[in-house]
């Protein structure tokens, strides 16, 4: 593309090497109309679009993550799903549902996945039953994070298929060495999200 050197400016030398392209396409006219295509879009509106993609597809499912008077649609967890591309329910339908999400039972000192009819529903289905900071992760890390690596205690998968509900108890030592396994790797996806601890 060759400027017109308008009078009173002075001569700019061209660009050459690797900017030569960033130069050239910066000089374009911007499909979308104008002549700086900052203006046209914010950069939080591209990565809000980016992120959209993160869950595409994917049905979520909540069991017993707030309490049963507020309204799912206000709860956080809903919205982030909802941001990262996904869509929620409260209902588990297996034709849709990709995920259960269900908080461990505070309580319970060894933070036992709750049996309510979705988790039961999902083990009979084979559909993962993931812990809130699976979303976290997946919004931190820019990608679908690997389910099993949030996979609740007592939970165990085959083929990457969540298959049954084994309970962990002092004589199930390749239960609790899975168990470790699993919580191992999902400190690695954590720290590889960005966040510090669990």
């Amino acid at each position: 593309m060759r400027r017109v050197q308008q009078p009173g400016q002075q001569q700019q030398p061209p660009v050459t090497g690797s900017n030569s392209n960033a130069s050239t396409a910066a000089n374009q006219p911007h499909p979308g109309g104008g002549d700086n295509p900052m203006q046209i879009r914010d950069v939080r509106e591209c990565l809000a679009e980016e992120r959209r993609g993160i869950l595409s597809g994917c049905c979520i499912v909540f069991s017993r993550c707030w309490p049963q008077h507020q309204a799912p649609a206000d709860h956080p967890l809903w919205q982030l799903v909802l941001r990262l591309g996904g869509s929620c329910s409260m209902r588990f339908d297996p034709a849709r549902t990709t995920h259960v999400m269900v908080a461990p039972d505070p309580g319970n000192a060894r933070s036992a996945v709750p049996l309510t009819d979705k988790v039961q529903a999902a083990q009979r289905a084979g559909i993962p039953v993931v812990h809130p900071d699976w979303l976290l992760a997946c919004k931190f890390g820019w990608a679908r994070q690997p389910e099993e690596a949030f996979a609740l205690p007592g939970y165990s998968s085959s083929n990457g298929r969540y298959c049954s509900i084994k309970l962990l108890g002092p004589s199930a030592d390749s239960s609790k060495a899975a168990a470790a396994s699993a919580q191992h790797e999902r400190e690695a996806v954590i720290r590889a999200a960005g966040r510090v601890g669990s």
